[in-house]
């Protein structure tokens, strides 16, 4: 119960970040520590990936995929873990433009469920 009602907050500040911030400002890849998690880490990791998508269901706003990925990397970050955000597009093009986006670290897809048919968008290399 503890872990939804801090999704639920963390949904909310994400959700205001999101509206007033250019989307490039979320494109930030990751920074900091990379080795592996500890095993306090992984379960943070998986109560996060847990508990995001379900408070996101249930909140009174809209919370799709961007919001619950920043949501997601501050509540990590906060526990100091680096999660790497991605925005990205389908594989298979069909229809209008679509993006989405998700959070991972170490393999693992903490936000955004299924991404086995998106392809992240290439960096801008300057």
């Amino acid at each position: 119960m503890v872990d939804l009602a801090r999704a639920v907050l963390f949904l909310a500040v994400a959700r205001v970040r999101v509206a007033r911030a250019p989307l490039a400002d979320f494109a930030v890849t990751t920074q900091g520590r990379t080795e592996p998690l500890s095993a306090f880490e992984a379960a943070l990791v998986h109560r996060v990936a847990w508990a995001i998508p379900r408070a996101a269901n249930r909140v009174p706003w809209q919370s799709k995929c961007l919001v619950q990925a920043v949501a997601a990397r501050t509540w990590l970050s906060r526990s100091g873990i680096d999660a790497e955000l991605v925005l990205g597009m389908p594989r298979e093009r069909t229809g209008p433009f679509e993006a989405h986006a998700w959070l991972r670290r170490d393999g693992i897809v903490i936000t955004g469920g299924d991404v086995s048919g998106y392809v992240p968008f290439e960096a801008k290399r300057s």
